[in-house]
């Protein structure tokens, strides 16, 4: 995210030639799929720490606010692709399955990747939040200023652009948001692994159909955990205000992209 932007002829030609940008965004709308939100909430409710993110209630709340901020996907996605400082190369899903860590002979940290499969440019904002997927909501409440400090000072160590943090956590925020809008979309996953009339029986999310290590239930906890903590922390964090406070200030920012987006934008 940093280094190669300091060798612009070099390294970074080479990275913009073979890993292009490519703006894959879906353009203004309602996902279709939206409904299987609810019945997610409801279904496995048993995964939710937060009783009050998986009440019907708060799931009727939650798909009004999806369909207003859906309204508004281009105009979020030009302003998270507005700076060519917020466009990196990182791999989108640098999690514990395809990331490793260890320290030297001297104590040093140090990290290497597995799988290159998902190496790409993108937004920052969007590498970032799939590296961060798996944090709970607990997490980042107390560590997510840290966390996104952190980054910011390893950019700028290897010689990468200087990030503001409340910018970034504006983005991150946004970025938020915008994946709510889709998350609707990874509810039938889960049902392949863990089938719906089953989750009658579970009761918490340490249950071995949840917790264990097979493939099956890895595969429904990470695809689960992803939309539970997607909705848990987009309302803990308050996110929609943030989206419709961003909205209202609009005119001050610049929203030129890095790169012309499709139709619909």
């Amino acid at each position: 995210m940093g280094w190669y932007k300091t060798d612009a002829a070099g390294v970074g030609k080479e990275l913009n030639e073979n890993f292009p940008l490519t703006l894959r965004v879906a353009p203004n709308g309602t996902n279709p799929m939206l409904p299987a939100l609810a019945k997610f909430a409801s279904t496995c409710h048993c995964l939710f720490d937060d009783a009050s993110v998986s009440s019907e209630s708060y799931q009727k709340q939650l798909a009004a606010e999806i369909a207003d901020i859906s309204a508004h996907r281009g105009t979020i996605s030009k302003y998270l692709h507005s700076d060519a400082d917020y466009i990196g190369y990182s791999h989108s899903n640098a999690n514990i399955d395809n990331a490793y860590w260890w320290r030297d002979e001297a104590g040093t940290l140090k990290c290497g990747l597995i799988d290159f499969g998902g190496y790409s440019c993108a937004s920052v904002t969007a590498l970032l939040a799939t590296g961060l997927f798996s944090a709970e909501a607990e997490t980042m409440e107390k560590h997510g200023d840290t966390l996104f400090q952190a980054f910011i000072d390893g950019v700028a160590s290897m010689g990468g652009p200087t990030y503001h943090l409340d910018e970034l956590r504006l983005r991150m925020t946004l970025e938020l948001a915008f994946t709510t809008t889709n998350i609707a979309g990874v509810c039938p996953i889960v049902y392949k692994y863990i089938k719906n009339a089953e989750w009658a029986s579970i009761k918490d999310r340490h249950d071995e159909r949840v917790a264990g290590r097979d493939m099956n239930a890895f595969l429904a906890r990470s695809n689960a955990m992803y939309v539970v903590n997607t909705v848990t922390r987009y309302k803990r964090q308050g996110a929609y205000q943030t989206v419709k406070d961003f909205l209202r200030t609009l005119d001050t920012r610049q929203v030129t992209p890095v790169l012309p987006l499709g139709p619909g934008f």
